[in-house]
């Protein structure tokens, strides 16, 4: 009776440790699917590094927001340039408009999120820089948390009809 009771502790331990690993990895794989699901998004952000200065890089600019609006989830883009310093209209190689050119994006600031408070939707900002690192303007791009949720929800393991976005302190801050 004693080796029954050993075996049913070790069994069950083994169980309770391979249930923790399944469930991890299954956490790992909705945490990639959720990447994957940013990437594309977040490429179109970066290619507006690599515009202006040109004379096609307003149409270039205009191409990549056409293609980050088209792209599956995205609510909403806004870009919003900065304006010229008061007294001065500036040049085009210092990032501001004039004579047609456009703005020469050098770099983005790091992505930062931002939770709009319909609760739906979250969003992605950025400020494009010069060369200098000094503000050309400002992208926000809200996507569907639904569609950056997809697949959790029928995947099996939760037992929820609802999921939920909290910040790092518990904060709620949108769900599906």
């Amino acid at each position: 009776a004693a080796i029954g009771v050993v075996g049913y502790f070790y069994i069950r331990g083994s169980l309770y440790q391979e249930g923790q690993e399944a469930a991890i990895l299954r956490l790992e794989r909705a945490a990639h699917q959720r990447d994957m699901r940013l990437n594309e998004p977040l490429q179109w952000i970066q290619s507006l590094a690599n515009t202006g200065g040109d004379r096609r890089g307003t149409d270039n600019q205009n191409w990549i927001l056409k293609k980050l609006r088209e792209q599956p989830g995205v609510d909403r883009v806004a870009l919003t340039w900065q304006e010229p310093p008061p007294g001065g209209a500036g040049t085009p190689q210092e990032g501001r408009r004039g004579g047609g050119l456009a703005p020469r994006v050098a770099k983005v600031s790091p992505l930062h999120f931002f939770y709009p408070t319909d609760h739906k939707t979250v969003g992605l900002g950025t400020t494009l820089l010069n060369e200098a690192e000094q503000p050309l303007g400002r992208l926000e791009v809200t996507m569907k948390l639904d569609y950056l949720m997809h697949g959790i929800l029928t995947s099996g393991w939760f037992h929820s009809y609802m999921a939920c976005l909290v910040n790092e302190q518990g904060q709620y801050l949108a769900h599906t």
